[in-house]
């Protein structure tokens, strides 16, 4: 054999050699290539998972706080009415006639004790002295008189009695609130 021919044969079987080289490192470029974008899809789907978990516990969170509040803004508005109802009681106590006045306060009066002090409401003087004239017990009249929307303060040597409107209203509501509350809210 020529060394022409042995150079060839070298050239040709190097050839092979490369071909075959570069077959498998293409397969095993195509077997990295879908290992690893097994890998990626496989990871992207947790990060998905992931995420979308995230989002609905977020979403379920937002969910909850925002029930709360609706809530909340829901007993609020229930309290103002309920607020509101006893302040309309109160006012109209504040404005009855002095005839329906004296009657309340003459009431208000027999459930006092037979002596003491009776302090009335300002611009309410007089017709308190009438309801404690008609009352027939050994009450007097304070000379002051109190910044209240009606009733009176009783005073003895020791009891006093608040039967101001705005007290009575208060003893009333914590006795009437969760029944009222009931019939107007269900």
């Amino acid at each position: 054999m020529a060394l022409d021919d042995i150079l060839k044969k070298i050239k040709k079987e190097t050839e092979e050699k490369i071909k075959e080289i570069e077959e498998r490192n293409r397969e095993e470029v195509r077997k990295l290539e879908e290992k690893y974008r097994a890998e990626i899809e496989k990871r992207k789907s947790e990060i998905l998972a992931e995420t979308e978990a995230e989002v609905q516990k977020r979403i379920q969170q937002t969910q909850i706080r925002l029930n709360l509040e609706t809530k909340n803004l829901l007993l609020q508005k229930k309290q103002e009415i309920l607020d509101n109802i006893y302040q309309e009681v109160l006012d109209e106590l504040s404005n009855l006639s002095d005839s329906d006045y004296q009657k309340l306060i003459l009431n208000l009066l027999k459930r006092c004790p037979e002596r003491g002090e009776i302090i009335p409401a300002q611009n309410r003087e007089r017709v308190t002295e009438k309801a404690i004239a008609e009352s027939k017990k050994k009450f007097h009249l304070a000379k002051k008189s109190l910044a209240i929307k009606g009733g009176f303060i009783f005073s003895s040597e020791n009891l006093e009695i608040d039967n101001s409107f705005e007290n009575l209203i208060k003893i009333i509501r914590e006795k009437t609130e969760i029944e009222v509350s009931k019939i107007l809210f269900g």
